[in-house]
């Protein structure tokens, strides 16, 4: 029992390094776009902002779930839609402000 705890936790850990790095490229395309700078990198940015708010709100459901017994599927159902889709909508947006305004970055 101890093994599958602490594999399901370095598992954890290793979902969370990645959301945070994708997490870190949105934000580090936000402040390239705020300063028309690295189109490429800001449209990347955007993607990875649409990619967290499409997957934040499904993985923290999932956390906060009871346990199951085993072979059972948690699916988080209509609040996982409610809290992703102000998130993806706003990152749809972004990305097509970016897209609109290529001809004014350096």
């Amino acid at each position: 029992m101890l093994g599958i705890v602490e594999a399901w936790s370095r598992g954890g850990l290793y979902v969370g390094v990645a959301l945070y790095m994708v997490a870190l490229i949105a934000i580090m395309g936000g402040i390239l776009a705020l300063g028309r700078r690295a189109w490429r990198l800001a449209l990347t940015g955007t993607i990875c902002a649409l990619l967290d708010s499409v997957l934040v709100p499904g993985l923290l459901m999932m956390a906060m779930a009871p346990p199951l017994p085993p072979g059972a599927v948690y699916t988080p159902g209509w609040i996982w839609v409610v809290m992703a889709m102000p998130l993806s909508i706003l990152a749809i947006l972004a990305i097509a402000w970016i897209a609109s305004i290529k001809q004014e970055f350096r």
